[in-house]
């Protein structure tokens, strides 16, 4: 049986762990889906992070096109829309790269099938 954070991380398309202080004025998101950090990174944002005081606070995901959360605490209005904005920031960075690394695949795949185009041109 799962609980309520990892049944929405596992159904969503994207998803993020949320952490932050006690009143939720410090934030950070980390990557579930589509590209989960390592346990290195993980280890090394800890260390980064020391002294902040940062706590599981919940998940956010993304699940057929609909945001979802699923958070440890109720929150109230203020701290909810700072979450919804922290987490459409990481997602327009987030989908921002991927678009950016798909059309340098693109780029790539395009060149690629250019170089193995046969030159028929006449001889000058």
């Amino acid at each position: 049986m799962y609980d309520k954070f990892e049944a929405l991380a596992m159904e969503a398309q994207l998803a993020v762990s949320v952490l932050g202080n006690a009143d939720v004025s410090d934030v950070e998101l980390l990557n579930i889906k589509p590209y989960p950090l390592g346990p290195e990174k993980i280890q090394e944002l800890a260390v980064q992070w020391a002294g902040r005081d940062l706590r599981f606070i919940g998940t956010i995901g993304i699940v057929d096109g609909q945001t979802r959360t699923a958070l440890t605490v109720p929150l109230d209005d203020r701290r909810i829309s700072a979450l919804s904005e922290a987490f459409i920031a990481h997602c327009e960075v987030l989908l921002s790269d991927n678009v950016e690394q798909r059309q340098k695949g693109d780029e790539v795949t395009w060149l690629e099938s250019l170089y193995r185009t046969a030159d028929d041109r006449p001889d000058a």
